[in-house]
């Protein structure tokens, strides 16, 4: 009996370890996790008391997903300052770019982020800007910098890191004379050059208007200085006479002696290189007050807000420019692009929005074609890479990095805008 006492005693005891084991050993399950499978998969366990006697455990297995990190492209501009509408058309239509591949699933399953610097039209700040996007955001690819000068200001700065400049804007030659075989192998154009924009334009003064003089006027900068160079040249060529040339300072506001100066040479034309809107404005607005009433041609921006008075006023007639882009183009898919981008900002595109935006989905293709987000590998997928463009252009950049968009000649007849298509590869 005795041993029977003892030998329940010992089952009893026996048991009861067991049982403490079992917990102790449930315990370590949650003190002590197992280590998770490299898919990161994790094993939750739940311990549900139905009641006071019966104890289940459940086991559920859940796969965590981690989202992939976004492709970072890095955007330098002038956001402030006398070229802020520039910047912010740019801006407006490369985030729009991106906000479209994004709804699509982005680029090699990740999503686009635009990270954007200001750099106020101002070399010394673009050189800033696209330092602190190479070094602290750590960005595969840089679209900028929107202006010449500061365009070639971080020529050197992008190759010597590596990382891909795409440039979308600047239209200097002196950008197009270093790139690809030429030596940069890290900035690439996706605009014609001012160049080949002055070579259509010239046709069109020269050729078809028949203008016999003219005189040149200028911002001091590597863009202005690359319009005067040019048309001067171009005008030679057809036996034109320049009657003048002038620089002033970007920026600057007050043009009546200089304007005075052309108005006793009275040229059949005065050709312009300024990019600043309020400087055109100022230029029409003590043109007028002068009563000088030669028309304006060149590279200027004849869509700006500021002009439009004069438009509607008819004292801009027989006024020219050539440009890189322009909305009244009905080929291709532009209609669309102008219809959704009215709709998403309230205003007509810019050449500069609509040069941005090709320049985000051609930055795209790169990636995907490299497969990565590796800059060095973005550079080598860029390297003759094929475009369809929005205006029914296939595009292709050559040896120099560069691709040959169409020229839009724009005139002004009886207060409307009267548009000539010219296609830039027959031009170099």
């Amino acid at each position: 009996m005795l041993n029977r006492k003892r030998k329940g005693v010992s089952n009893t005891i026996a048991g009861a370890a067991m049982v403490i084991l079992l917990l102790i050993g449930v315990g370590i399950g949650y003190i002590i996790p197992r280590e998770a499978p490299a898919a990161q998969t994790t094993t939750v366990t739940n311990v549900v008391t139905q009641t006071v006697t019966q104890t289940r455990v459940e086991t559920t297995t859940v796969t965590a997903t981690q989202p992939a990190k976004p492709i970072k492209i890095g955007f330098s501009a002038p956001l402030t300052g006398a070229g802020a509408f520039y910047g912010q058309q740019a801006l407006w239509g490369a985030q729009m770019a991106i906000d479209e591949i994004n709804a699509k699933g982005g680029v090699l399953n990740r999503q686009l982020t635009l990270i954007a610097e200001d750099h106020r039209g101002a070399p010394a700040e673009a050189v800033s800007t696209v330092e602190k996007l190479i070094n602290v955001d750590q960005v595969s690819v840089i679209i900028g910098t929107f202006f010449s000068s500061p365009t070639l200001a971080v020529m050197p700065i992008v190759a010597k890191a590596g990382v891909p400049l795409f440039s979308p804007v600047s239209s200097s030659p002196l950008i197009y004379n270093q790139t690809g075989v030429q030596g940069n192998k890290w900035v690439f154009k996706t605009n014609p050059s001012d160049t080949l924009m002055v070579r259509a334009l010239a046709k069109f003064m020269f050729d078809l208007k028949g203008y016999k003089s003219i005189s040149l006027l200028a911002e001091d900068t590597d863009f202005g200085r690359g319009i005067v160079n040019t048309l001067e040249s171009e005008a030679a060529k057809y036996g034109v006479k320049v009657l003048s040339k002038d620089f002033v300072e970007q920026g600057a506001k007050d043009f009546t002696a200089v304007l005075t100066k052309i108005k006793g040479l009275n040229p059949d034309v005065l050709g312009l290189g300024i990019t600043g809107t309020a400087q055109i404005e100022l230029i029409m607005k003590q043109s007028k007050e002068l009563g000088i009433k030669i028309p304006l041609s060149g590279r200027y921006d004849i869509f700006a807000p500021q002009l439009k008075p004069y438009i509607e006023a008819g004292e801009a007639e027989g006024f020219n420019t050539v440009t890189p882009y322009s909305p009244l183009f009905e080929g291709g898919r532009n209609p669309d692009f102008v219809k959704a981008f009215k709709a998403r900002t309230g205003q007509e595109p810019h050449w500069n929005a609509f040069l941005a935006y090709e320049c985000v989905y051609i930055v795209a293709k790169a990636i995907q074609k490299a497969g990565s987000d590796d800059r060095a590998a973005i550079r080598n997928a860029a390297e003759g890479l094929e475009y369809d463009s929005v205006t029914g252009l296939k595009l292709k950049f050559d040896v120099n990095n560069h691709m040959f968009p169409y020229c839009y000649i724009i005139e002004i007849k009886g207060k409307e805008f009267k548009l000539q298509v010219i296609e830039t590869a027959a031009l170099k």
